[in-house]
């Protein structure tokens, strides 16, 4: 028997190391998707507004259909669900998000622990502080849809990365 596809997220607020724990997880052979938004600002250079909000929001969805035909395991470096609290928290409409698109979800959502303000990335469009707000806009956001919250705290990339196989390999 075929195993299904299990879209797994791994969110947190900016500058939290979710990026570098995906990274660890696809050199480890796992499949990932990376986050849309650093894609497409990246990309378009594009200014903070709705219309780069749409667009990140488009991109994740297109991404999302392309991994659908895929088997077994799938990280997410966010998703829609983070991009509807960006949404809200820089004052835009949040989207709908459908249950059957909330369903094609794992149940546990892996939210990494912000570093301290020491670590905080340099560069990043949020202050710390900001970042810290949006932290727990996001953990309310996936409480709200149902989700199991298993917070992952400060430490390694590989230290996270064996914490997050852990709770989905443990029996």
């Amino acid at each position: 028997m075929k195993e299904k596809l299990k879209k797994v997220i791994i969110t947190g607020g900016p500058g939290s190391g979710k990026t570098t724990t995906i990274s660890l997880l696809r050199k480890m052979g796992y499949q990932v998707l990376p986050e849309a938004a650093r894609t497409v600002i990246s990309a378009t250079n594009m200014l903070p507004g709705k219309n780069r909000q749409n667009l990140i929001r488009q991109f994740q969805v297109d991404m999302e259909k392309l991994i659908s035909r895929n088997l077994g395991l799938v990280f997410l470096d966010q998703s829609l669900i983070d991009i509807d609290v960006y949404d809200q928290y820089n004052g835009h409409e949040m989207q709908l998000l459908l249950p059957e698109h909330i369903a094609s979800y794992h149940p546990l959502v892996f939210v990494l622990d912000d570093l301290s303000k020491e670590a905080y990335p340099k560069g990043k469009e949020e202050t710390f502080e900001e970042s810290q707000n949006l932290a727990l806009c996001i953990r309310e956001a996936y409480a709200k849809y149902g989700f199991n919250i298993i917070e992952i705290r400060k430490g390694s990339p590989e230290k996270r990365a064996k914490e997050i196989l852990s709770h989905l390999y443990e029996k």
